[in-house]
């Protein structure tokens, strides 16, 4: 998904990127979060996080280890 230079300049200061609309019958909602957004905010607290590819999907998968 190619973003639009607003949302590419959040995307690279780290911050969450949202696109939603709602079509009749149905909702459309995507979230795009860099490494950075993901490992500051959503990750926040653990002691542990590795990112592990994920090509069939076109996304990322982080692994994360929470405090004990």
């Amino acid at each position: 998904m190619k973003l639009f230079p607003d949302e590419l300049e959040k995307y690279e200061l780290g911050e969450l990127v949202v696109r939603s609309s709602v079509f009749e019958g149905s909702k459309n909602f995507v979230a795009i979060h860099s490494d950075l957004f993901v490992r500051n905010k959503l990750l926040q607290g653990f002691v542990s996080a590795e990112q592990v590819p994920w090509p069939e999907f076109h996304q990322e998968l982080y692994v994360a280890v929470k405090p004990q």
